[in-house]
């Protein structure tokens, strides 16, 4: 019982410090399935609390708490909508592990040197539309910042691998804007 004490800590400290402060940081997102290659893509992502901008390959999304902007650099379109929880947990993968929180058993490994913690969420049911196994974030401990974060869902797993985190309480820019871009509005 009181490994569960700590663990419910430590993500919730997580969950709390993304709501509170600004996360940054530049990735690595690696996507694979059991019988393909695996793809990694490089991009950024900052956030606070739902808020959140990321950029990756020739696109750059952001949510402002209202509204959704992506922006595709090949077709200089910024399209602006009003997303379900669904597309945001889509786009935000820390978005979708604290929506599934409540809907998971919580288990936490230490690292051999202590100095991050594994917390590993499984679906309490399982739900034959999410398909999803396994969600595993890594976390620094004295820091409380996300290192990587898995998610298994059928034979497909996408890891997105942290470089250089950090926290900041300057705050990013939720929104995107582009000179002479179209805008594709769709709210």
């Amino acid at each position: 019982m009181h490994t569960l004490v700590i663990l419910l800590t430590v993500l919730e400290s997580l969950f709390t410090a993304l709501t509170e402060k600004t996360f940054t940081t530049d990735f690595s997102v690696t996507i694979g399935a059991e019988a393909s290659q695996p793809m990694t893509y490089n991009g950024s992502l900052a956030m606070h609390g739902e808020k959140f901008s990321v950029s990756i390959l020739d696109t750059e999304s952001a949510y402002d708490g209202k509204t959704l902007y992506t922006y595709q650099e090949d077709m200089n379109e910024i399209t602006l909508s009003y997303p379900d929880p669904v597309e945001l947990q889509q786009a935000n993968p820390f978005l979708f592990a604290s929506a599934m929180r409540d809907a998971c058993n919580i288990v936490e490994h230490d690292s051999k040197d202590g100095k991050t913690c594994l917390i590993t969420m499984t679906p309490k049911v399982k739900d034959a539309k999410a398909n999803i196994s396994k969600i595993n974030i890594r976390v620094n401990k004295s820091t409380l910042l996300p290192e990587s974060i898995e998610i298994k869902e059928g034979v497909k797993t996408t890891t997105l691998r942290a470089k250089n985190p950090q926290w900041s309480k300057t705050p990013a820019s939720w929104t995107i804007t582009k000179e002479n871009a179209y805008i594709n509005d769709l709210r």
